[in-house]
């Protein structure tokens, strides 16, 4: 596999770019709470990201244990 080095200013710089890009995601309306379902694996640097991003918009996040088609259809 290969990989790159990704310090921790990039890393905190790209969620907070995530939270002002996703303003529908990251921000609810008057008087309910922001939450999303996060599927991706946490070994994921997208997933991580998304968990960083959730907790500095702080937006409720929920994770998806099983990776199935089947656990992920409603």
């Amino acid at each position: 596999p290969k990989g790159c080095v990704i310090t921790h200013a990039s890393f905190m710089f790209e969620s907070d770019t995530m939270v002002a890009r996703w303003e529908p995601v990251f921000h609810s309306r008057p008087g309910d709470e922001a939450a999303t379902l996060l599927f991706l694996p946490l070994a994921h640097v997208f997933g991580r990201m998304v968990e960083i991003a959730a907790v500095r918009g702080r937006v409720k996040l929920g994770h998806q244990p099983e990776l199935s088609a089947n656990a992920l259809m409603p």
